[in-house]
């Protein structure tokens, strides 16, 4: 006999990466493999699928090492009528058109995931889950423009950013405080079914509003909104029913120097958007991933975790459950698969 109220489908998780040339390519490709070997070896055994869309034409072999894994691949897409306003509009193209089947939980590529998941699919149906961002993105006289000018919604709610929060304990300030809610659109848990349609929806309709105002005033986008993030948080703003993500499925690297959580205890790593820490690599270890993540531990994520302190050791904790993925998926050498990328379009 069939249970009166069967539990609804589970949790899926996507993400984009931009293969064509001329976008961030190795860096992000870097990125893109980190993200699916983490996702092989701690997501994948709960029976979590990963999809990934991919823009523009990827080397044949980075596709059959990735579908070897079990990753759920779509390739040579059509990059997002918003990607020249910036880039990170490609995040977009993981929203669902249709009513999904599974609870959607989008990431960006620089996410490592690190634990069980499955917990987010049971979470309130009807409701967007999301976090602050970690820098203020928009000022206050933007804001004040964009309410007037465009009649934006905004959610009234105080919030301090990440990185603020950190700087100014360092520093023995009181954070800044603000008040019109801005999201981080790194990790994002849409809401089921046609609550999914209808944030996705809103994110776009409110990406191109934005996007239509900044070429009328030439305000460069990515610089004055944050991109994505901005629409984003109108989109919610608009949905209205949303939650705060708890710290272990969106952490970043100030938490880890305030020392909110113990390594074990993070399930999602949002790390790596950080160009300083890969550009000065020598032109070697650029291709191997262990290098790359080794250098943004030691010379960012550690620069507030000192040796022996608790910080650090949580710290640790997650680079070792990174490298040791990479290494067990067999994706410590990028340079096959970039190489071969170039080759192809050449």
């Amino acid at each position: 006999m069939k249970p009166e109220n069967p539990p609804p489908p589970g949790l899926v998780c996507r993400t984009v990466y931009d293969a064509r040339p001329g976008a961030p390519a190795l860096r992000h490709l870097c990125l893109a493999v980190m993200n699916a070997a983490t996702w092989a070896v701690y997501v994948k055994p709960s029976g979590i699928p990963l999809e990934l869309k991919i823009v523009g034409k990827p080397s044949e072999g980075l596709v059959e090492h990735l579908q070897a894994l079990g990753v759920s691949i779509a390739s040579e897409q059509a990059p997002h009528e918003l990607y020249k306003a910036s880039p990170t509009y490609n995040k977009l193209l993981s929203l669902p058109d249709t009513e999904p089947e599974s609870r959607i939980l989008i990431v960006d590529n620089d996410t490592a995931l690190l634990g069980d998941l499955g917990a987010l699919a049971d979470y309130s149906a009807d409701t967007a889950y999301l976090s602050v961002a970690d820098k203020v993105r928009i000022s206050k006289e933007l804001w004040q423009e964009l309410v007037s000018q465009l009649n934006i919604p905004v959610i009234q709610e105080d919030w301090i950013a990440w990185f603020d929060r950190f700087e100014s304990t360092k520093n023995g300030k009181q954070p800044r405080v603000n008040r019109n809610l801005y999201f981080n659109s790194g990790v994002l848990l849409l809401p089921r079914g046609s609550g999914a349609v209808r944030v996705g929806r809103l994110w776009n309709e409110y990406s191109r509003k934005l996007s239509e105002y900044c070429n009328q005033r030439d305000y460069a986008q990515r610089q004055t909104l944050g991109s994505d993030q901005a629409s984003l948080s109108m989109a919610i703003a608009d949905y209205r029913q949303f939650g705060h993500l708890p710290l272990a499925y969106h952490y970043r690297p100030p938490h880890f120097w305030y020392g909110d959580l113990e390594g074990d205890h993070i399930s999602v790593f949002h790390a790596f958007g950080n160009r300083p820490v890969f550009d000065p690599l020598p032109r070697k270890d650029k291709w191997v991933l262990n290098k790359i993540v080794d250098a943004y531990f030691d010379n960012f994520v550690n620069q507030h975790c000192p040796e022996g302190d608790s910080r650090r050791i949580a710290s640790d904790i997650v680079r070792d459950k990174i490298n040791s993925a990479i290494s067990d998926c067999a994706c410590n050498d990028i340079a096959r698969w970039w190489r071969a990328a170039v080759n192809d379009d050449s």
